[in-house]
């Protein structure tokens, strides 16, 4: 029975695709090197795959399709929090505000949301685990060291709202970037740079994640 409690794995797949027809620019810069391989990339990228709501492939925006979100950095692009983020908030001071700038895709979040426990982890289903809060930033400003994703303009984007908890130092909270979010719908999914995946398989858990390495010799 303690075994069956344990944080569990889900059953998806994901398989990485070449391009081969990628869509290259006719009015491009004749003076830049072609691109005739698949990757579209000037730099070597550890992509991460990772999912952030629980489901099933379906269809975008249905309440039983699972939501990932990914990176070419393997997420690598945080900075920890120097001050508590109040339940509300729509702003947090880091310690490295120069690593974001208007317009990032970020994730709050803490121990609780990456070791699974505490008022993050469901410990009835175990699947509908919490993962940390995705918002957009609008503000930076590098002297009080605060980025803000409030937006006046925009009520009701959740990607604007305020936290729905608070994220405190206690448990190491942090933000973290990443390149998108979107549904897991069936078929090849497009990331950037030529880079397309598909996922396939069933129960897709949060925090499930895959790695995979993306190179310019695949020009």
């Amino acid at each position: 029975a303690a075994f069956a409690a344990l944080p569990r794995w889900g059953k998806g797949t994901l398989t990485t695709k070449d391009t081969p027809a990628a869509a290259l620019d006719p009015c491009a810069d004749p003076c830049e090197p072609a691109l005739g391989g698949p990757y579209l990339g000037e730099e070597n990228r550890l992509f991460r795959v990772e999912i952030h709501k629980a489901g099933d492939i379906g269809a975008a925006n249905a309440a039983g399709t699972a939501m990932f979100k990914w990176s070419r950095d393997n997420g690598a692009v945080a900075s920890a929090l120097i001050a508590d983020a109040a339940a509300g908030a729509t702003s947090a001071q880091v310690e490295k505000p120069e690593l974001f700038v208007v317009g990032d895709l970020v994730e709050i979040s803490d121990d609780l949301v990456e070791l699974v426990t505490g008022p993050a982890e469901d410990t009835l289903t175990h699947r509908n685990h919490l993962r940390g809060e995705m918002r957009r930033i609008m503000t930076v400003n590098l002297d009080a060291r605060r980025v803000s994703w409030d937006n006046p303009l925009a009520p009701g984007n959740p990607l604007h709202a305020p936290l729905t908890r608070a994220m405190r130092l206690a448990y190491h909270a942090k933000i973290t970037k990443w390149d998108g979010v979107d549904w897991v719908v069936a078929g090849d999914i497009a990331l950037a740079d030529g880079v397309t995946v598909e996922f396939g398989g069933r129960d897709l858990i949060p925090g499930d994640y895959w790695l995979f390495t993306t190179r310019t010799l695949d020009h």
